[in-house]
């Protein structure tokens, strides 16, 4: 049987650090409404190959998102 554990965890960081951190959710708050309206243009897909090849370009290049958080959404 998998046993899952969470941790909830508190940041503690400089006012620099910070900012960084609230670029990077703005920017993946944006990338996420960008995928939603692409689906919503495509049919309401779902499908994850589709998405990606449709957004990963625009994502990275538009939203400055790492890959790994471009391929999360």
């Amino acid at each position: 049987m998998k046993q899952m554990i969470s941790a909830k965890l508190k940041l503690h960081t400089t006012q620099q650090q910070f900012q960084a951190l609230r670029r990077t959710q703005l920017a993946y708050r944006d990338g996420l409404n960008a995928v939603s309206r692409y689906a919503y243009k495509q049919g309401k897909t779902s499908s994850n190959q589709k998405l990606h090849q449709g957004m990963y370009t625009v994502l990275r290049r538009d939203y400055h998102l790492p890959s790994q958080l471009a391929c999360s959404l």
